[in-house]
Order: C-alpha cells, then structure tokens, then sequence
C-alpha cells in the first residue's frame, strides 16, 4: 500500500528516519506501508490508555517504533503508528491528532 501525505511546511525531521518513508516533494512524504516497523499492542488496550489520559507523552511510549509526524492545521501534529492488535493478530493504522502535548481526537483503522 503506497500513501503520499501533504504538508504545507517542511514535514518533521523524524519521519525521514522511519523505513518505508521518503520525501517524494517538500512538504509530501511516500509512505510504503510494507516497509514501515510496526508495534505489537492491544488496540483495546491502546483505546483504553488513550480514554483514560490524552497526554502524548505518556501514550508515545506505548508504541516500540518512532511514529510518522506531519504538520497539520492550527497548529496540530498528525502521528501514524502502524501497529499489529494483538488481539486480531492484523496490521492497523493508529492516527493521532496532537496539539500542545495533548492528544485532540484519534483514529484506528
């Protein structure tokens, strides 16, 4: 699976680490979900730390690889960790919106 996502300002030194992703453009990362790391974790458990305590910090620590960063709007920060649920044993895609240290909203598909 190939995923390009754009930014309008330089994407974050962090991501250009992480195998699997290039910069295609400025600011437009490539994203080879194939060659991406993932965590092993319980998506259930994940849900739960996240709905029990919004603060970046603390949740980052739950995932084994560096997650992929992109600016977003008003100041946010989009995070994707690509992590296989222990529970299903299947690859999903945990996607958080950050701002000021807090976690806004997330998504896991």
């Amino acid at each position: 699976m190939l995923v390009a996502a754009a930014a309008s300002q330089p994407v974050l030194a962090q991501s250009s680490n992480i195998p699997g992703v290039t910069e295609a453009a400025p600011g437009v990362q490539s994203i080879d979900g194939a060659k991406v790391p993932s965590t092993r974790l319980s998506v259930s458990a994940l849900k739960a730390a996240i709905e029990g305590d919004r603060s970046y910090s603390k949740i980052k620590r739950l995932f084994t690889v560096a997650g992929i960063a992109s600016p977003g709007p008003a100041g946010t920060t989009t995070y994707m960790f690509k992590v296989h649920d222990t529970d299903t044993d299947k690859d999903v895609v945990a996607i958080l919106f950050v701002k000021g240290g807090s976690i806004l909203n997330y998504m896991i598909s």
